[in-house]
C-alpha cells in the first residue's frame, strides 16, 4: 500500500557555515562568489542538428552538447539575458563527450558582447588545443563588461575528427558565464534559507526550505560533498529541489547556499540524509483537496504551484464541425500534460445552444434550466481521467464571448439580454441552478459527486467576465454555501479590488495577450503584486507571442511565487488520425509544422518550467506507446491513432500478418497541417499486405501497433465518400469537412434547392478552406453542395446548404486605390473591423478607391465609416460614389460637408434605385476636417470600412401556431417561425403601449419565452414581430393569456 513518506528527524540535518564552495563543473570558480548565470539564458543558435539542442549546452553537463548544422563553417551561438549582468569570466568545453573521439573541439571562435548598436568581441581564440574529450576548456577572463547579450562567433568549427578538413559541424558541451564581483559593489552576501528540510524517499532526497528575505537574493546553489557531481542551481522563489537517481542505503550529505544579483554566495546550509527502499511512497497526488492560506495555495501542508496547459477542447471539438471529444483523444490530452510535467488543465466554459461555433447544435446547456446528459458524460470522462493521471481541473461555468454560447445565448433562453446578466433577478437564479446541478451531479464513471470530487482544483465563476462587484460576491458566496471543499476563482477579466478581500473568493486572475500590453512579465509582477498577502493570483491564459515573451512569464511566475500559469492551449490526437490542429494553438511535443509559432520551443520551455516550478528536473523522454493503426482500406492511404510524445513514425509491410516485416516508411509525421495519411508508394499491383506502425521520439521506439490488413494493392484510389459542407455565412467563407481519398473538391452553386448546379470553384484542396466565391451576385440567393474527387471517380454530392445571400459585396470585390500610406492597405477598408482602415497618400487632395468584380453585381445600398479610430474629426468631409456602366463612371450619390465621423462608430448610408455593374468607386475630393488640433494640411484619407450590397427592403412573414400557456405567476408564449430564410429574430412588445421598448427579442429557432413575476388574474396582451437580418419587421401577431389558469388551459390570442 502506498503511504506518505517518512520525514528524516532534524537530529540528521546539520546547519554548519562554511568558506565559499568552488563553482562550475571544472572545479574552479569565477571571480570570488561568482555566479553562472548561462542556465539563466535565453538561447539562439543559427542551426540544430538532430536533437542536440542549444540547452544541451547550458544544462551543467558534459554529457550532452549542442551541435550545430553542416552546411557552413561559420556558426553563431547567442545568450540572451532579461537583464544587463557584470561579466568577467567564460569557460567553453567543446568536443565530444565520452565518446573517444578526439580532435572534434571549435578550432577558431570569438567570444562577443553587444554594446547596444554592435558586437564588440571580448576573446579570440585561434588554432584552439582544448578539447573537452581530454577534459580541457577554454578559461576566458577579461575586463569587466556589463551585457545583456553574449556569443560565440564560430568561424572554424572542428580540427576534423575522422573527416578532417571537411567537417562543418560545432559541438559545444558546455558554456558557463559569470557574473563579476566588481569593486566598490555589494560583498555582503544574502541570509541564509530557512526552515531546511530533507525528505528521503526510495531511491531519491527531497531538499526543502525557504528563501532568504534579502531583495537582492537570486537563487539556491546545491552541492554534493566528497562528488565532483556539478552544481543545481534553484530559482527564487521554487523552495524545493528533488533529487533522483541516489543510492538506498548510502548517506548523502548536499549544502545549500544561497546567492544574491550580485554573485554573494552565503557561507550554506548542510543536508544529510539517507535514501531507503524501505520508506513508504507518498499518498497518491489527489489524496486531498487543494486549500489555501492567504496568498498560497496548498495540498495539506506542502505549497501547490503549477505551470501548465489550457485544454479548451477537451468537452467539446469546434471544427471542423461541432462534435463531442472522443474518450480517447480526452486521455491523449491527460496523457501529454503529464509527460509535458503538468498538474493543472483548465478547461473552457460549459457549451451553450446558440453561439457562433455550435449553432443549434447539443450543448451542454440546450435550453432554460435544461443540460444535455451526453456532454455532461464527457465531463465526467475528463474526471475521471484527472483522477486517474493526478491532475487537477479549473472549470469556468460561462463565457463571455458567443464562440460556443456566452451570456447572450443563457440570458435569451428568457428573451433577455447579455446587458441584463449581472443583475436581473431571474437570470441570476438561473445561473445558480446551473451551479447547483454541476456541483450537485454525480459523476457516472465513478459514482462520486462533483463538490465532492479532489481532482478539482476550483470553481471558476465564469471566462473574461466583466461582472458587478456585488455580482461576483452573490456568486461566490453561493458556491461556498453548497461546496465547502473546493476553492472560488474570480472570472472576472483582471483583478478586482473587490475580489481582493472577499472571503469567498480564494483566487484572483488574469489572461495576457499582446492586444493588451506585449510584456507579459511585467503584467504579472504588477498583478502579482496587488494580489500578494490578500489572494492566491493564476494567470489563468497566456499565450500568442514570442518564445521569450513566454519564457520571461513563466520564470516571473517562479519566481515571485505566483500559485500556476497556464498557457493557451493544448491541441490533441484526432481518433481518426493525426491531430487537431490550429495554429498557434500548441501540441505536445512540438512539431516542424508548428515552426511559425516556435511550437518545438515553446513545449520544451513549458515542460522544463513546468518540473522547474516544482523543483524537479526534467525527466528524459519516456518511450511512446504502441499507435493504434487503423483499419486499411487502401495503400492509397494509411491512418492511425497517435501517441502522445511521439515524433514520428516507422510503417512496417508483410506478406503475413506475423511477418516478416519490412520497413516501408520512416519518420513519418502525423502533424503536418492537414494531416497526411501515408501512402505506400512501393506496393506492388495486385500484391496483398498487412502493415503496423512503430512510434519514436528520443527515449526510443514503441512496440509495433497490432498489424492492420490484409489489403490488396491497386494503382487506382478508393471513390471518395462524399463530403459535408459546413453551415455557410457568407460566401466569403464556404468551409467543408474533408474526407478520406479525395484529391480535390468542386464547389457547385444554384439559385434553387433542386439546381440546376453550376461550378463556383474547381479543383479546391484542403488548404483553400475557407473559399471564397468571388462571382457571386449582391442580392441573389444561393444554395451550395460539394463534390471530392481523385483518380478513382468523383463522389456523391454533399448535403446542400442555403439558401445563403451576399450583402457585403465588398468583400467580394477586387480593391485599387490611387495611393497608400505605409502598411494600411486597401483591404483594411473591407476586413469587418473598424480598428484598421485605409490610409490614401497625402500627396494631394483627391483620392480614390475603387472596387471590382468579375461578374456584374446588383447594388442598392453603400455603407461608409471614415475617420479614425484613434481621434476625432479626421473622416472625410467630401466625396462622391459612382458605379461603372461599361462606357463610363455615372454617379449615384454625393456628400458635402460629411457629419459622419467613425470614431464614433458612424457611418454614411447611402440608399439609390439598384444598378447591375462590375464597379464602384469612392471619389475623394477633400480627404480630411484635420482632426484635432486642427491640422489645415492634412490630405490623408480615411477610410475604416465599407459595405456594398443590395439590401432587401421586403418584412418577413408572420409567426404561426401561436400558444400561451398560464402558470401561478407567469405566462410562456411559443410560436412556430416564419420560413423566410433571412430572419433574424422576433421581437416582442406589449401591445397597446406605443413606443415601449420591445420586453425580449428571441433569436431566430428558440420560438418560446416565458414571462414573471405577472398578476395572477390580469390579462396580458403582446404583439410579436418578426424581425430579419435586414430590420425589415412585420406587423406582428397580438397573443393574450391571463397568469393563475389550471395547467393547460388555454390562453386567450
Amino acid at each position: 500500500m502506498k503511504m506518505r513518506r517518512k520525514w528524516i528527524p532534524m537530529m540528521l540535518v546539520w546547519l554548519l557555515i562554511w568558506g565559499l564552495l568552488p563553482s562550475g563543473i571544472g572545479g574552479t570558480a569565477g571571480a570570488e562568489g561568482a555566479v553562472n548565470i548561462a542556465p539563466q539564458a535565453m538561447l539562439t543558435v543559427d542551426s540544430v542538428t538532430g536533437t542536440n539542442p542549444a540547452s544541451n549546452a547550458a544544462d551543467g553537463s558534459l554529457t550532452t552538447r549542442w551541435i550545430s548544422g553542416s552546411t557552413t563553417y561559420e556558426h553563431v551561438f547567442e545568450m540572451t539575458w532579461e537583464r544587463a549582468h557584470p561579466v568577467d569570466r567564460v569557460k567553453v568545453w567543446s568536443g565530444n563527450v565520452g565518446t573517444g573521439a578526439s580532435s572534434w573541439h571549435i578550432r577558431d571562435f570569438t567570444l562577443d558582447y553587444w554594446n547596444g548598436s554592435t558586437w564588440i568581441t571580448l576573446a579570440a581564440v585561434t588554432d584552439n588545443d582544448k578539447d573537452n574529450n581530454a577534459g580541457e576548456y577554454n578559461d576566458l577572463s577579461f575586463s569587466p563588461v556589463t551585457a545583456s547579450r553574449l556569443r560565440l562567433h564560430i568561424t572554424k568549427p572542428s580540427w576534423g575528427g575522422y573527416n578532417a578538413a571537411d567537417d562543418r559541424i560545432a559541438r559545444l558541451a558546455e558554456i558557463e558565464v559569470y557574473a563579476a564581483v566588481q569593486n566598490g559593489s555589494d560583498t555582503t552576501p544574502p541570509q541564509e534559507a530557512g526552515s531546511p528540510e530533507a525528505v528521503a524517499g526510495s531511491g531519491q532526497l527531497t531538499l526543502r526550505w525557504s528563501d532568504p528575505p534579502d531583495p537582492d537574493f537570486h537563487q539556491v546553489r546545491i552541492t554534493q560533498e566528497g562528488s565532483v557531481t556539478e552544481a543545481v542551481y534553484v530559482s527564487k522563489g521554487v523552495e524545493v529541489r528533488v533529487l533522483p537517481g541516489l543510492t538506498n542505503g548510502s548517506t548523502y550529505t548536499f549544502r545549500l547556499q544561497t546567492a544574491d544579483t550580485a554573485g554573494n554566495f552565503s557561507g550554506g546550509v548542510r543536508l544529510t540524509a539517507t535514501p531507503s527502499e524501505e520508506l513508504p511512497d507518498p499518498a497518491p497526488g489527489l489524496a486531498r483537496f487543494i486549500t489555501r492560506s492567504g496568498d498560497r495555495l496548498l495540498d495539506g501542508t506542502e505549497p501547490f504551484r503549477f505551470i501548465s496547459m489550457n485544454g479548451s477542447n477537451l468537452t467539446y471539438i469546434p471544427s471542423p464541425v461541432w462534435h463531442r471529444a472522443d474518450p480517447w483523444e480526452q486521455e491523449d490530452a491527460f496523457l501529454s500534460i503529464r509527460q509535458m510535467g503538468g498538474t493543472v488543465v483548465r478547461l473552457y466554459t460549459l457549451t451553450i445552444k446558440g453561439g457562433t461555433a455550435n449553432g443549434q447544435s447539443p450543448s451542454h446547456i440546450n435550453g432554460l434550466q435544461s443540460y444535455d446528459e451526453g456532454f455532461f458524460r464527457d465531463l465526467d470522462h475528463v474526471l475521471k481521467l484527472a483522477n486517474d493521471y493526478g491532475i487537477r481541473v479549473i472549470l469556468p461555468f460561462i463565457d463571455t464571448w458567443e464562440h460556443v454560447g456566452g451570456l447572450k445565448q443563457f440570458a435569451a433562453f428568457r428573451g433577455k439580454t447579455a446587458e441584463q446578466f449581472y443583475t436581473d433577478p431571474e437570470l441570476k437564479e438561473d445561473y445558480k441552478h446551473l451551479v447547483s446541478y454541476v456541483l450537485g451531479r454525480t459523476n457516472t464513471y465513478t459514482g462520486v459527486k462533483y463538490k465532492d470530487d479532489k481532482a478539482i482544483l476550483a470553481w471558476e465563476t465564469g471566462n473574461e467576465l466583466y461582472p458587478t462587484d456585488e455580482w461576483t460576491a452573490e456568486m461566490a458566496a453561493y458556491i461556498k454555501s453548497i461546496d465547502g471543499n473546493h476553492l472560488v476563482m474570480d472570472g472576472r477579466y483582471g483583478i478586482s479590488a473587490a475580489a481582493l478581500s472577499d472571503s469567498n473568493v480564494d483566487i484572483v486572475s488574469n489572461h495576457y495577450y499582446e492586444s493588451g500590453g506585449t510584456n507579459y512579465a511585467l503584467r504579472a509582477a504588477a498583478d502579482r503584486n496587488a494580489s500578494m498577502g490578500r489572494k492566491a493570483f493564476v494567470v489563468g491564459e497566456f499565450g500568442h507571442s514570442h518564445t521569450a515573451n513566454l519564457t520571461a512569464l513563466a520564470d516571473q511566475v517562479i519566481t515571485s511565487g505566483t500559485s500556476g500559469a497556464l498557457l493557451w492551449t493544448l491541441k490533441f490526437h484526432n481518433k481518426d488520425g493525426g491531430f487537431y490542429n490550429k495554429p498557434g494553438d500548441y501540441r505536445w511535443p512540438g512539431f516542424p509544422s508548428g515552426a511559425s509559432y516556435d511550437e518545438t520551443s515553446v513545449m520544451r520551455m513549458m515542460q522544463e518550467k513546468a518540473h522547474a516550478i516544482r523543483g524537479w528536473p526534467v525527466p528524459p523522454p519516456a518511450v511512446p506507446r504502441a499507435p493504434e493503426l487503423l483499419p486499411v482500406e487502401s495503400v492509397h492511404g494509411l491512418y492511425w491513432r497517435g501517441s502522445a510524445g511521439a515524433q514520428t513514425y516507422d510503417i512496417q509491410r508483410a506478406g503475413h500478418p506475423d511477418g516478416p516485416w519490412a520497413t516501408v516508411g520512416t519518420d513519418v509525421s502525423d502533424s503536418d497541417i492537414p494531416f497526411v495519411p501515408f501512402k505506400d508508394t512501393s506496393a506492388v499491383e495486385g500484391s496483398t499486405y498487412y502493415y503496423r506502425v512503430t512510434a519514436k521520439n528520443a527515449g526510443g521506439s514503441s512496440v509495433p501497433s497490432y498489424p492492420a490488413g490484409p489489403v490488396t494493392a491497386s494503382s487506382v484510389p478508393p471513390v471518395p465518400t462524399a463530403p459535408a459542407l459546413l453551415p455557410i455565412q457568407s460566401v466569403s467563407s464556404i468551409a467543408w469537412e474533408p474526407v478520406k481519398w479525395a484529391d480535390a473538391y468542386d464547389l457547385e452553386r444554384a439559385e434553387t434547392a433542386e439546381g440546376p448546379w453550376s461550378v463556383a470553384g474547381s479543383d479546391l484542396s484542403e488548404e483553400d478552406r475557407p473559399y471564397q466565391d468571388a462571382t457571386a451576385n449582391s442580392g441573389i440567393a444561393y444554395y451550395y453542395r460539394l463534390k471530392a474527387k481523385n483518380a478513382g471517380g468523383i463522389s456523391e454530392p454533399s448535403n446542400t446548404v442555403g439558401p445563403v445571400t451576399v450583402h457585403n459585396a465588398a468583400q467580394l470585390a477586387a480593391l485599387t486605390a490611387d495611393s497608400t500610406t505605409g502598411t494600411n492597405v486597401p483591404a483594411y477598408a473591407v476586413d469587418g473591423s473598424l480598428s484598421t482602415r485605409w490610409l490614401s497618400g497625402s500627396g494631394g487632395e483627391e483620392h480614390f478607391l475603387r472596387m471590382e468584380w468579375p461578374a456584374a453585381q446588383t447594388i442598392n445600398q453603400v455603407k461608409l465609416w471614415s475617420g479614425a479610430s484613434s481621434g476625432a474629426n479626421w473622416h472625410i468631409r467630401s466625396f462622391t460614389l459612382a458605379y461603372w456602366t461599361g462606357t463610363e463612371w455615372k454617379p449615384l450619390a454625393s456628400v458635402e460637408d460629411n457629419e459622419q465621423d467613425g470614431f464614433y462608430g458612424e457611418y454614411n448610408e447611402l440608399h439609390f434605385e439598384p444598378v447591375r455593374t462590375t464597379a464602384l468607386q469612392v471619389s475623394i475630393t477633400k480627404p480630411s476636417w484635420q482632426g484635432l488640433p486642427v491640422n489645415p494640411d492634412d490630405r490623408i484619407a480615411r477610410i475604416m470600412e465599407l459595405e456594398a450590397g443590395y439590401a432587401d427592403r421586403t418584412a418577413p412573414g408572420e409567426v404561426s401556431g401561436t400558444a400561451v400557456i398560464s402558470g401561478k405567476d407567469r405566462l410562456t408564449l411559443t410560436w412556430t417561425d416564419p420560413s423566410d430564410p433571412d430572419l433574424a429574430h422576433i421581437r416582442i412588445v406589449p401591445e397597446g403601449a406605443a413606443g415601449a421598448e420591445p420586453l425580449a427579442t428571441i433569436t431566430k429557432g428558440v420560438q418560446t419565452v416565458t414571462f414573471g413575476g405577472l398578476e395572477k388574474g390580469s390579462l396580458y396582451s403582446y404583439r410579436l414581430i418578426a424581425v430579419d437580418r435586414t430590420g425589415n419587421a412585420s406587423p406582428g401577431v397580438v397573443v393574450s393569456g391571463v397568469p393563475g389558469k389550471k395547467t393547460g388551459e388555454p390562453g386567450k390570442d
